[in-house]
């Protein structure tokens, strides 16, 4: 017998091999078979198997259904349960089965972050409250890198480090308040200057000032007055400190002149008796921490004999 199929005899419409009864049923239309192994092609309209189907090839069907569900459906179906309320994420997914679609919600980020973020716009921009550690930060024109402030035409304009604050370039400023020591390396301009404050309300004053009389220099302003007598020899306490600054108030009517060497007047560029201090004369003076300097005031109405700024 072999792999052969013989049939021994039709008994209505039943076919047997003569072992095994009713192999095979045939009636109204509806093939029935208790075990067929084919080698070749089965050739049906429709196929009903009520057990397991072990295939060892490729299955190709034009439509397969699942319980009455087509099969793209139902792997809709499945997936859209397993996303569909799922928050761990911090993304909620709705599943929408009349379109088989999913929508995504991302809801309000309030971790970190890593990567790189696009544009900060809108409300987001003030709920920003740090920043993390920055190499670069570039805010319209203004780029902040390591201890540099600039521009983007200027990048190292600004400079910070150990409480020193070096700009590199023009400081322009309606008012400047310092509470502190000026120290000024270049020449500087004065347009109008009002000194005041605490160091000038206790500032020293010579009311008998003598003949080779010193003039105080230990605060930013001076008074001296000679009490109605000219004096001669007149000179400074001391050199000062490289840009130190002193203004010098003749506040009697009498004539006051320097010593007629630098070295024991401390001023530089004197012109021997003609140095003169006149009545009411004020002056800005500035050390270069050997000589004092007369930088303004002082006006003069007689050039030939009277002290002139230089």
């Amino acid at each position: 017998m072999g792999s052969e199929l013989r049939v021994d005899k039709i008994s209505e419409k039943t076919l047997s091999n003569g072992v095994v009864i009713d192999l095979v049923t045939l009636k109204d239309g509806v093939v029935s078979a208790s075990g067929i192994n084919l080698s070749g092609e089965l050739d049906a309209a429709t196929l009903d198997i009520s057990g397991d189907v072990d295939i060892d090839g490729t299955l190709e069907a034009d439509a397969i259904t699942v319980n009455g569900v087509t099969l793209a459906e139902t792997i809709s179906d499945t997936v859209g349960s397993m996303v569909t309320s799922n928050t761990e994420s911090g993304i909620t997914v709705a599943y929408d089965d009349a379109d088989n679609t999913l929508d995504f919600t991302v809801g309000t980020l309030n971790q970190n972050t890593t990567g790189t973020a696009a544009t900060v716009t809108g409300a987001a921009q003030s709920n920003i409250t740090s920043l993390g550690t920055l190499t670069t930060l570039t805010v319209d024109n203004i780029i902040t890198n390591g201890s540099n402030i600039g521009h983007t035409s200027d990048t190292d304009l600004i400079t910070l480090a150990d409480g020193i604050v070096t700009v590199a370039g023009e400081l322009d400023a309606v008012t400047g308040d310092f509470s502190g020591a000026v120290d000024i390396a270049g020449a500087t301009t004065l347009v109008a200057t009002t000194i005041s404050g605490p160091t000038i309300a206790t500032r020293p004053s010579v009311v008998n000032l003598a003949d080779d009389g010193s003039i105080p220099i230990t605060a930013t302003s001076a008074n001296i007055d000679a009490n109605g007598t000219d004096r001669t020899g007149i000179k400074f306490a001391g050199a000062g400190t490289a840009g130190q600054i002193l203004v010098v108030n003749n506040t009697g009517g009498e004539k006051l002149t320097f010593h007629n060497t630098e070295g024991t007047a401390l001023l530089r560029g004197i012109n021997a008796d003609h140095d003169t201090m006149e009545a009411n004369f004020v002056g800005l003076f500035i050390s270069d921490g050997n000589l004092w300097n007369l930088i303004a005031g002082g006006v003069d109405t007689q050039p030939d004999v009277g002290l002139t700024a230089s």
